[in-house]
């Protein structure tokens, strides 16, 4: 496992164990079952929590971070492949008469909760059958249909408007660790970097406008854009680090809000360079912060 810091890695050690753990001990079976939407907002609500462990972000981020950065797929979207996977090894592998019998019987019986749960999956996945498709190729259309559910729930989402897509899905993501660059970098990902335009920030205080631009007469709406790239009450910090550079040879080839999404990870920087990038980012917030705490 990879460490940081004096030990191991808590995000790496923390995505293994669910993943290798947790996630096949409370899943077992549940291909031949019909798991209420009540259990599966629990088992969510769990993961959230585990996302958010890994990823250093308060309970209030969207659950999509955990999906797209933490690699942890939607429970029900598990329990969708399971299921699916388990129907087409009935159909596919089943060589004995008297058990394709029965088979065949279930999955034609309609009103069996298990075969219209089935059935449903596949008819929202686009699947015509399971008889003239390949285990491969089925969850290959399965993982499609997953990985355009999450682009829709992102898009849902405007605190997400600078969280780029994984390089690969539903897995943790090479740039993520435990090191408080990272959990800088992720609460600006998610939009939620307690600047007190979604919840209360470290003076208990809430703002739809910037404190700082609104006390020398200018309105502008408060977001983790606004405070890293423009916000005067934390220009010095901005030209001290890297910031100020990286915006000015940018700007005159794309906007802001695609200037943040490079910021961020979309220009495939690597982790030593994200790692740069979130010490820039805690010292403009350092400074923004103790700013608005003398207004």
């Amino acid at each position: 496992m990879g460490c940081t810091r004096s030990g191991l890695d808590r995000a790496l050690t923390a995505y293994r164990l669910w993943e290798s753990c947790a996630i096949p001990g409370f899943l077992y079976g549940t291909e031949a079952m019909v798991i209420s939407k009540t259990t599966v907002k629990e088992l969510e609500k769990i993961q959230h929590s585990v996302g958010s462990f890994i990823l250093q972000l308060p309970q209030s981020s969207s659950q999509v971070m955990g999906w797209m950065e933490a690699g942890l797929q939607p429970i029900q979207q598990r329990l969708d492949t399971k299921s699916v996977l388990f129907a087409h090894s009935l159909t596919a592998g089943k060589k004995d008469p008297i058990i394709k019998a029965v088979v065949d019987a279930t999955l034609a019986d309609l009103t069996d909760p298990w075969t219209k749960r089935v059935q449903a999956i596949l008819e929202e996945a686009g699947i015509d059958n399971l008889v003239n498709i390949s285990k491969r190729m089925l969850k290959r259309r399965m993982r499609e249909h997953h990985v355009s559910q999450l682009r829709q729930a992102k898009s849902d989402h405007s605190s997400l408007r600078w969280l780029t897509e994984p390089k690969e899905w539903f897995k943790l993501q090479v740039h993520i660790n435990d090191s408080k660059q990272c959990a800088v970098l992720n609460q600006v990902r998610a939009g939620d970097a307690g600047l007190g335009n979604r919840r209360p920030n470290h003076l208990g205080l809430t703002y739809k406008e910037c404190p700082w631009c609104s006390a020398i007469g200018i309105r502008v709406l408060l977001n983790e854009l606004h405070v890293i790239l423009d916000c005067p009450g934390s220009g010095h910090a901005r030209r001290a680090t890297g910031i100020d550079v990286f915006l000015k040879v940018r700007l005159p080839l794309m906007t802001e809000h695609a200037i943040m999404i490079e910021f961020l990870g979309g220009d495939g920087a690597n982790v030593e360079t994200m790692m740069l990038r979130g010490d820039w980012t805690l010292t403009v917030l350092e400074e923004w912060r103790l700013a608005i705490a003398q207004l």
